[in-house]
């Protein structure tokens, strides 16, 4: 089969394929999202806008609901710029699921919430944007890789107000 990079139309079969005549697998669609009928124009606006105000918003609510006598005693854990590449990675080819569970294991490894948003999910929505200027990934991967992202936004918003209920009852 070939691909081109460019389309977002299914792949065409080679020759080779039409003249033996035998089905081929089909590969499995991935589900289509609001996301994917934008215009690149305005998906571009969409990541700048989740980096700019969604994300900044989401830690001043944060940082509003902490107890200042809820401080960890170390250190907060910044994500790194490896763990930002593969969260990227996982978006792209595997899927929302598996970047949750990747985004969990960066939780439990000692990474607050807050940092979280500014040192992981803020990086990959600017990566996501560089690589779409740079042609490094299609609109239908950079749509399905932005619908996981504002879903682990959600996720890591829903987990902030369950800390700080829990920390209220304390």
């Amino acid at each position: 089969m070939q691909f081109d990079k460019h389309s977002q139309s299914e792949p065409s079969e080679s020759w080779s394929d039409a003249i033996d005549g035998r089905p081929r697998a089909k590969k499995k669609a991935r589900p289509r999202s609001a996301a994917s009928a934008m215009e690149p124009e305005q998906l571009a606006g969409l990541v700048r806008t989740i980096e700019g105000e969604i994300v900044p918003r989401l830690l001043i609510a944060l940082r509003s609901r902490c107890l200042p006598g809820n401080v960890a005693a170390a250190p907060p854990r910044a994500a790194s710029a490896d763990d930002v590449s593969e969260l990227v990675r996982l978006l792209i080819a595997r899927g929302p699921v598996d970047a949750a569970a990747f985004v969990e294991s960066v939780r439990l490894r000692g990474t607050p919430l807050n940092r979280i948003c500014l040192d992981l999910l803020a990086p990959a929505a600017r990566q996501l944007g560089t690589m779409w200027e740079r042609e490094h990934c299609s609109f239908s991967d950079l749509s399905y890789a932005l619908s996981g992202l504002h879903a682990l936004l959600q996720e890591v918003s829903a987990a902030g107000r369950g800390e700080h209920e829990q920390a209220a009852r304390e």
